[in-house]
């Protein structure tokens, strides 16, 4: 008798249980890997930093459409070289440039414009995290257009992973890496290899990271990298010499490391260039003007001679008109509010009137005496009746 409601609960675990552990694990294993298509470029192909920027704006608004659409599409990582160029993040200041400048103001208001020509050297601001950095040949970045609601919702957490990855990835070619408490980024001893700067919208990351495997590291002398003066910069060429690897090897080395750190379903293409990227991923054209818009017409048009901006060229017109745009949907969202303002009192003023004449009908149903407008002492005597009325009678005017 006491083998007998054992087996009734293992039948009803059989038969109810176990379909739940199964869908719950079939579930699990189905949000475990994530689709990402990573696109490589080839070694000898260098993009400039404001082509790589648009496409990554374009990926992000694809995906925050395909939030709103209820898609649960995919995650892109980009890996590739850039021109040489100087970016400068959300906390980037032109007192980190050792480069002479004539007046810093003048070419932090042009750098705010677009991009900035000092001494043949190409300064670009960036809505990235981060202060200063510089990209080039013999760095390989790595840009993560990631949606973060399918991992873990957690930029800190995302961050860490970011350094996991490149220190696991540096470990396989002997090189003992960590990351620092206080400084974002992946550090060889005291110097750092590796810069991290990201942004996000609504979950959806881009940007990411920054290696240096054999870049020429005079490049950073003209800043003070990521504004840390008290520490300087390495490569991986700087500490392995002959034994260093290629950026093919670090590519493929980083991308499984990717992988496995974010559980990626990965199919990785190669691609001549992020026009045929764009095509790849059949980004709506409209998204690419829009990103390119003013970037691509900024660089073109970029020309600051003494670090200033003429008030004649196509820059400071984009930049009025952008002005004048906001300034127009500012003035246009007052006038909302002021007209909101004059309903509602308009709204309130009638209330108040329907309720005085609430009031006025009942004292004169009840003949209650207030204060008249006109008294007619004739009236106080009925025609009718020859006999004075009980109760004063008043005539409102």
């Amino acid at each position: 008798m006491s083998f007998r409601p054992r087996l009734i609960l293992s039948n009803c675990a059989r038969r109810c249980w176990l379909p739940l552990v199964r869908r719950s694990t079939r579930s699990h294993s189905s949000h475990a890997k994530r689709a990402c298509k990573l696109y490589t470029l080839p070694s000898s192909t260098f993009v400039p930093y404001t082509d790589a920027f648009s496409i990554q704006k374009s990926l992000l608004r694809q995906r925050l459409d395909w939030q709103r659409e209820g898609k649960q599409g995919h995650d892109v990582i980009l890996l590739l070289q850039h021109e040489s160029v100087y970016t400068l993040g959300r906390r980037g200041h032109p007192r980190d440039v050792k480069l002479p400048l004539d007046d810093p103001e003048a070419f932090h208001k042009a750098l705010e414009a677009g991009p900035v020509h000092v001494e043949e050297k190409l300064f670009v601001r960036s809505d990235r995290g981060g202060q200063i950095t510089w990209h080039g040949p013999g760095q390989l970045v790595g840009y993560f257009v990631l949606d973060l609601r399918y991992h873990k919702k957690d930029l800190h957490w995302y961050l860490h992973q970011l350094e996991g990855l490149l220190i696991r990835s540096l470990a396989d070619f002997g090189l003992e890496a960590r990351s620092d408490e206080q400084h974002t980024g992946v550090w060889v001893q005291d110097a750092k290899v590796a810069a991290i700067g990201i942004n996000a919208a609504s979950w959806v990351t881009i940007h990411g990271f920054g290696l240096n495997v054999a870049p020429d590291m005079t490049s950073f002398d003209a800043i003070v990298p990521c504004g840390i003066e008290e520490h300087g910069v390495t490569s991986m060429h700087s500490l392995l010499q002959d034994r260093c690897p290629t950026i093919e090897a670090v590519k493929e080395t980083v991308a499984g490391h990717a992988s496995r750190r974010f559980g990626f379903d990965v199919v990785a293409t190669q691609v001549d260039s992020v026009n045929h990227l764009a095509e790849m991923e059949e980004i709506p054209q409209k998204y690419i003007e829009m990103a390119r818009s003013v970037l691509s017409c900024l660089l073109q048009q970029a020309r600051v001679a003494d670090h200033s901006l003429p008030q004649s060229t196509p820059i400071a017109e984009e930049v009025d008109r952008r002005r004048d745009h906001q300034h127009h949907h500012r003035l246009q969202g007052e006038t909302q509010n002021v007209v909101q303002l004059l309903v509602h009192g308009h709204e309130a003023k009638r209330k108040d009137h329907d309720e005085e004449d609430v009031n006025l009908r009942r004292r004169i149903r009840c003949r209650e005496p207030t204060v008249p407008s006109v008294f007619d002492p004739s009236l106080a005597h009925s025609p009718s009746s020859g006999q004075c009325s009980s109760s004063p009678a008043w005539v409102w005017a």
